[in-house]
């Protein structure tokens, strides 16, 4: 074959090949109808019934011509709309065909029949997928204006909520195409944001968010870091965006909680670092807007504490993710005044019930001190190179167990970053502490924890203020409070010198007029925790100093109070044991020869037990005839077995850590004698001072010197000392010495006469 005649050739095939485009383009498209085929000459037939208002129509079979399809989806008639709309639905377009038709398509957005308009949406939404961003770039100015028009109005001119949310998401799509082509509509996307924010349909607004972070981050954003000026000029935007979005904050729905934070996140950054004072409820004090006076104020709600304690764990773990990457990217001059707004609602999600969501927040914390430590590492530069063994000591001094998520103390950053807000934490976290509202108790003891591990000595400065609300917090009425601020206060003994606070819990829990018993029961009961938090060396020098003698007072020891009674033998039971088993070392190290500290303890529990209210006898009066009575004391036998056996319970726990004493009365091999051998050891000198201070507590004085005879009987040889009467003490007659087979003292029978009166001569006279 001839060059010629392939030439030829070749020019026919490519005129057929444009042939063939023109026509898929232009002329008859074949759409099935349940399943047959139908001759495209039926066309003529049924289009002809149509224009001329004819209604037989071939059920089967239909055609459309693309050319005529333009015209139909103008029709003044609502079914000739719809069968071409769906028609085009129907059919397996591709861009090049749906092209001609998008202006018709954008008339029908404003269609009275939903059917039409929600098509019509749908096949331009088709078409922007199909193509690139620069094609969807060309139909912006047609679209913009439609879409203001249908979701931008005050009025709401869309009414079916499937269409807003089919228009929303088309509107979305499209800005995401054209990030970089957004600037010249950013005033139309805010007249559409703010109008998609009337609206409650969760699809609208879900939509609506995703439009605000794509404005946010491809227009706001630039924008600011354009100049220095960036953030002043964009803020009025972005805080009338925020301020429109955040209502719906509180909606129903998790995943809209959480798209409506996303777009917060986003805003934020672009220049409104002050809507954090909104976002907490934050008002400046004793300053009430004059507006309020007037009934036109707003109730000011803290949203971040709401999503703080969200019943849903993805809408926490984004609040702490937002908190976080707010804390890391807000403007320098926003940061400085909000962070310590922010920090807290950071840190609450270290105690996150869900492990996974805490231990996102921790890493957050540490990715933010890292930060800060390179932002500022001329100041910690030395402290880094020649600290590092100081910071491994601090480390291995700590005894006590950090919190979940910690595993280990945390690094420098993360301490430095966190520290500097805790002054402005403290005080209302105080104050929640004391309030009647026990989920925020709660939430704030479980805050403290966690940022007490973080200031660690720091918190010494906020003893005094700290000490009160943690003792109100450990009582009997709300067990689960109790508990967190057990861990609180032991996290606070751990890194607090002793005498900087036990003083003050001393003078507290003390017996004076300014201290009610409910406010002493609480700071007893506070010195469990904190006997077990701090350190030994600490532990030992708080027990010889302070709380033996505390505890060992008789206004403790031998209170008549339920409630203290119980909290003293508590301390003597399980608190006390355990910290002198841990200071066991220093204690023996530093005992005091001259008053050893097992003596005071001995002393305690025994006037603990004496001081019982039912061992106090009874006394019963028999009528023996005329003038004659017989009264006896009886004692409750029961009583004293149990309180003997709570005595011989309490004494070995309490002396075993201790070792011998000074005097080697205690053997080194009696330490694990059985009860009875232990209170003998010390039998003669508790005696001895019962006899020389019962004057100090003449209620249960002769009570005390009964329970040690059943204790550490002497026998019929060796008589007990007697006591010394003083001016407001004189003791009983003596009572029987009592055998260890005795489960009481012996009842005292006294003979009492009665006598006559007695009449004067006169009267006998006059008789």
């Amino acid at each position: 074959m001839s060059t010629t005649a392939i030439r030829s050739l070749d020019s026919i095939l490519a005129a057929r090949k444009a042939q063939v485009t023109q026509a898929r383009t232009q002329h008859l498209i074949s759409l099935p109808r349940n399943g047959d085929d139908y001759d495209s000459d039926d066309d003529e037939e049924v289009d002809g019934d149509q224009h001329t208002g004819g209604t037989a129509h071939r059920p089967a079979q239909a055609a459309l011509d693309l050319g005529r399809a333009a015209n139909q989806i103008a029709s003044r008639e609502t079914d000739v709309r719809k069968r071409t709309l769906a028609a085009l639905a129907e059919a397996e377009l591709n861009a090049d065909q749906l092209k001609p038709l998008l202006r018709p398509l954008l008339l029908r957005f404003a269609d009275e029949a939903e059917k039409c308009r929600d098509l019509a949406v749908a096949l331009f939404s088709r078409w922007q997928r199909a193509v690139d961003a620069s094609e969807v770039a060309g139909a912006l100015p047609f679209l913009v204006p439609v879409m203001v028009e249908r979701l931008g109005s005050d009025t709401g001119t869309e009414p079916s909520e499937e269409v807003r949310a089919a228009l929303v998401t088309l509107m979305r799509d499209v800005l995401l195409k054209c990030r970089a082509l957004l600037r010249p509509y950013l005033r139309e996307c805010g007249a559409i944001a703010l109008g998609c924010c009337r609206d409650q349909h969760p699809d609208v607004i879900k939509g609506l968010c995703e439009l605000l972070a794509v404005v946010a981050v491809e227009v706001l954003m630039p924008l600011v870091k354009a100049n220095g000026d960036g953030p002043k000029q964009v803020k009025p935007f972005s805080m009338k965006l925020l301020e429109a979005v955040l209502p719906h904050i509180r909606h129903r729905h998790a995943a809209v909680r959480t798209s409506v934070l996303r777009a917060l996140e986003e805003l934020l950054l672009c220049g409104a670092g002050s809507f954090v004072e909104t976002l907490v409820g934050w008002r400046l004090k004793n300053n009430v807007p004059i507006k309020e006076f007037y009934g036109k104020g707003d109730a000011r709600l803290n949203y971040l504490a709401d999503l703080s304690r969200d019943r849903s764990v993805i809408v926490r773990r984004q609040l702490h993710k937002t908190m976080s990457r707010w804390m890391s990217e807000m403007q320098p001059e926003d940061l400085y005044e909000q962070e310590v707004r922010l920090a807290p609602y950071l840190a609450s999600g270290l105690c996150d019930e869900d492990a996974e969501t805490a231990e996102a927040a921790r890493r957050e914390i540490e990715r933010l001190g890292a930060e800060h430590i390179e932002k500022n590492i001329k100041d910690y530069r030395e402290r880094i190179e020649y600290g590092h063994a100081d910071e491994a000591a601090a480390a291995r001094a700590i005894t006590l167990k950090p919190p979940p998520p910690f595993k280990c103390r945390p690094t420098l950053g993360a301490r430095e970053r966190i520290m500097p807000h805790f002054r402005c934490l403290i005080h209302p976290i105080c104050a929640e502490l004391d309030t009647w509202t026990s989920v925020e108790r709660l939430q704030s003891a479980r805050l403290l924890e966690v940022l007490l591990v973080y200031v660690e000595g720091k918190v010494t400065e906020f003893a005094h203020q700290l000490l009160p609300a943690l003792a109100k917090g450990v009582d009997e009425d709300n067990p689960e409070l109790a508990v967190l601020v057990g861990r609180a206060a032991r996290q606070f003994a751990q890194f607090t010198e002793v005498d900087e606070y036990l003083p003050q819990l001393v003078t507290s829990a003390s017996d004076d007029a300014l201290n009610p018993l409910s406010k002493r029961v609480q700071h007893v009961r506070l010195l469990q925790p904190l006997l077990e938090g701090m350190r030994p060396k600490a532990a030992a020098y708080a027990l010889r100093k302070y709380v033996v003698p505390l505890v060992a007072d008789e206004a403790h020891c031998g209170t008549q109070h339920t409630q203290l009674r119980k909290a003293v033998r508590t301390m003597l039971a399980a608190a006390l044991p355990a910290s002198l088993q841990a200071a066991s070392a220093e204690l023996r190290a530093h005992q005091d020869v001259r008053d050893p500290l097992g003596f005071h303890l001995l002393m305690a529990t025994l006037v603990h037990c004496a001081s019982d209210p039912a061992l106090v006898p009874t006394t019963v009066v028999t009528k023996l005839g005329d003038g004659l009575e017989e009264t006896s004391t009886k004692y409750d036998e029961g009583a004293w077995a149990r309180a003997s056996e709570l005595a011989r319970s309490l004494a070995p726990p309490l002396l075993a850590p201790l070792g011998p004493d000074d005097e080697g009365r205690m053997a080194a091999e009696e330490e694990s004698a059985d009860e009875a051998r232990v209170w003998a050891v010390w039998r003669t000198k508790l005696a001895a001072r019962l006899q020389a201070e019962g004057h100090a507590y003449p209620e249960f004085a002769e009570t005390a010197l009964e329970l040690l005879d059943r204790l550490a009987p002497l026998g019929a040889a060796v008589p007990r000392p007697g006591l010394r009467p003083t001016s407001t003490f004189v003791p009983a007659p003596t009572l029987p010495t009592v055998a260890k087979d005795k489960s009481a003292p012996a009842p005292r029978r006294v003979l009492a006469i009665a006598e006559c009166d007695d009449f004067s001569e006169d009267e006998d006279d006059e008789a």
